[in-house]
């Protein structure tokens, strides 16, 4: 997700191209519109991807199930990390484009 990549400029406090900044709210605001159905798709990725690594395990296919659990890892990172992160860059992005970050 690009507005991630401005995360360490914006807690360095350093300044932020407009575009980029434009792109980021943009982004974030897209994410925000599909979030909800985003995570209704990870919970029915994440059954559906435990119950693979299962069979793989079952059929001792320890590639396959590893490959699964590391899937279910990376939705929950998204989850609870990147997804949030994203919409707060959002959020600050518009609050110091119209001046209330306090700078």
């Amino acid at each position: 997700m690009p507005p991630l990549g401005l995360l360490k400029s914006l807690a360095d406090n350093e300044p932020v191209d407009e575009t980029q900044a434009r792109q980021a709210i943009q982004m974030a605001e897209r994410l925000r519109h599909e979030y909800g159905n985003m995570l209704q798709e990870h919970q029915t990725l994440t059954v559906e991807l435990r119950a693979l690594a299962a069979a793989a395990r079952q059929e001792a296919k320890p590639d396959q199930a590893r490959f699964a659990d590391e899937l279910v890892v990376h939705a929950h990172n998204e989850e609870q990390v990147l997804y949030p992160a994203t919409l707060v860059i959002g959020e600050y992005l518009k609050l110091r484009q119209d001046g209330h970050s306090g700078q």
